[in-house]
């Protein structure tokens, strides 16, 4: 069983979306079943393409610990991707920015969000600049997280003290609160042998988000939004 829950993640942002280059911002809310003996650590990931996962950018990785046995919360901030490492056909359009979470170099959970990039005024959804150099693009592009619909993949792997004490419904109170009316989240009964639970649709690949449902059987959630690329990755 899993020694660390996560409760919640707010995702911080204006109303309808903030600018391109705003700050990333998670408050995070955890459960620790038991105490640990190292730090837990945390990280976000902005897929920069569908095709090359070269473009995966790391914005922020940080440790949190000591973690006692008992309830936490905090902010998990990191600055907006690098545009210059993304392809400047990517920039625009619909990406996924993830929130992971490892122990001993272990990743036992990562949280997904769809995040789309498109031009903030309704003259310029209508009517696209033609022949816009990426510099020029930035300032006329507002990101917006689709913060209500995380998809939620769990790891199995090794604590230092397995809990086993501990029934289904107890570790899955808290999770439950992040995809409520939703049916992505895995069942937390899978061997420790095993791979990802079942919302992971690769252990090795990771999960794959098309304009459609091909790819992860996943519903995109984005109504209003542009539409997707022709692929693009939720997970590696």
């Amino acid at each position: 069983m899993a020694v660390v829950v996560v409760n919640n993640i707010e995702v911080n942002q204006q109303p309808g979306g903030g600018a391109f280059t705003d700050p990333f911002q998670f408050e995070v809310t955890f459960e620790c079943l038991d105490d640990l003996e190292d730090d837990i650590e945390w990280k976000v990931v902005y897929v920069g393409s569908a095709d090359d996962q070269e473009h995966d950018q790391e914005l922020e990785s940080i440790l949190v610990g000591p973690v006692p046995k008992g309830t936490m919360k905090f902010l998990l901030e990191s600055p907006s991707p690098d545009v210059s490492k993304i392809p400047p056909h990517e920039i625009r359009g619909v990406t996924v920015v993830l929130v992971t979470c490892s122990y001993k170099d272990k990743e036992f959970v990562r949280i997904g969000y769809y995040v789309n990039n498109d031009y903030h005024t309704q003259e310029m959804l209508d009517n696209p600049p033609a022949n816009m150099t990426t510099e020029q693009m930035i300032p006329h592009l507002k990101r917006q997280i689709l913060a209500d619909k995380p998809r939620v993949t769990r790891y199995p792997i090794e604590w230092d003290n397995p809990i086993e004490d501990h029934s289904h419904a107890e570790l899955m109170a808290g999770e439950e609160n992040m995809a409520e009316g939703d049916d992505l989240m895995a069942e937390d009964d899978e061997d420790e042998a095993g791979g990802a639970y079942e919302d992971e649709e690769d252990s090795n690949d990771g999960m794959l988000m098309e304009s459609g449902v091909e790819h992860g059987g996943m519903d995109s959630g984005m109504d209003g939004m542009a539409s997707a690329p022709e692929s693009m990755a939720m997970a590696r």
